[in-house]
């Protein structure tokens, strides 16, 4: 039996006397066999037609120094650096790639502001520009004029069509929508409304083409200067405040479609839910051409084919009330047939 390790021994002394504790054999002293000596090579220098590359290499000016005094005589010449590799295309791509320095991280870079259309090379007072003095005194006008077109717009000076002119000159000289408001103490959608409405209102006025046409037709019928067979002045017609809320809903139509509305509109005195009624009207009978026969592009039977359409849908006191509805906004003969034929 192998020996007792003073470990185990001591923990078996401090062990309860009815537990028999027995050293497990891997805690058991075991003579060590002493390892066997270690047999080293005789160190043998290595010759010196050997030795002279890897000291020269690791030294480039070794032989050009002096030999010391007291020693073996000068050494060897250097040898001539190794060829460097040959790198196929793609060998060179890639480490021309590796090594080309990186594009400029996001937001780093900014390319140029683009110049201004129609601004001069030069900036006045700048070199080979001008004067400063006329500098000053363009900016000061424009400073003025800006400041014209910001009363114009807060104290509401002249026509809505002034009015609407002057906040688009303010936003075309660099001022957005919400500064013009802020500015003039307006409400945005306000002056939002104002600016369409002077478009459509522009759209309006006849061409040169329409209006020698126009010109031909008051000579022959009387009628009107407007652009309108009508007889209404469409430019007269539209000068109140209030019909920029009428011009704005007409929008979405095309443009003859457009000056058809305005005279419509002018003529029976609608008001903005009549116009927007109207306008869905006629941009539905625009989308129907299978289902609107006898019924004319005028706006009169646009609304009465919305009407005969809501009749098909209803019956009884309903279908007679659009019937009635359709006959008295019908312009043409056939579109009163259409109803009639619907009411029987």
């Amino acid at each position: 039996m192998s020996p007792i390790s003073p470990a185990a021994a001591g923990l078996a002394a401090r062990a309860p006397s009815s537990l028999a504790f027995l050293p497990h054999p891997a805690f058991a002293r075991r003579p060590v066999a002493p390892l066997p000596p270690r047999k080293h090579a005789p160190f043998k220098r290595a010759p010196l037609e050997l030795r002279a590359p890897l000291v020269l290499r690791a030294s480039a000016t070794s032989s050009q120094r002096e030999p010391q005094e007291g020693g073996g005589g000068s050494r060897p010449p250097s040898l001539p650096p190794p060829p460097m590799p040959v790198m196929s295309r793609s060998a060179r791509n890639i480490k021309r790639m590796m090594t080309a320095p990186s594009p400029p991280a996001l937001g780093q870079f900014r390319p140029p502001p683009l110049p201004i259309p129609g601004a001069p090379m030069f900036p006045v007072g700048a070199a080979g520009g001008g004067d400063p003095g006329e500098a000053e005194e363009g900016k000061r006008k424009e400073r003025e004029r800006m400041e014209e077109l910001v009363g114009v717009v807060r104290e509401r000076r002249g026509t809505w069509q002034e009015v609407a002119a002057a906040v688009r000159q303010l936003q075309q000289a660099g001022m957005t929508a919400e500064e013009v408001a802020d500015v003039a103490m307006a409400a945005h959608g306000r002056l939002t409304m104002l600016v369409v409405a002077a478009q459509v209102y522009e759209s309006l006025l006849p061409g040169p083409q329409e209006g020698n046409r126009e010109a031909e037709e008051q000579g022959e019928g009387g009628g009107s200067s407007t652009g309108s067979s009508t007889g209404v002045d469409l430019m007269e017609a539209f000068q109140a405040e209030q019909s920029a809320e009428l011009l704005y809903e007409l929008r979405t139509l095309p443009k003859d479609d457009r000056r058809k509305a305005a005279a419509y509109l002018a003529q029976q005195g609608l008001d903005a839910g009549d116009v927007r009624e109207l306008v869905r009207a006629m941009r539905d009978h625009a989308r129907r051409p299978n289902s609107r026969e006898g019924f004319t592009s005028a706006p009169g039977d646009c609304l009465a084919f919305a009407c005969f359409r809501a009749a098909v849908g209803s019956a009884g006191e309903e279908q007679q009330e659009w019937v009635e509805r359709g006959l008295a906004a019908a312009v043409s003969e056939s579109a009163r047939l259409r109803l009639k034929g619907l009411g029987k």
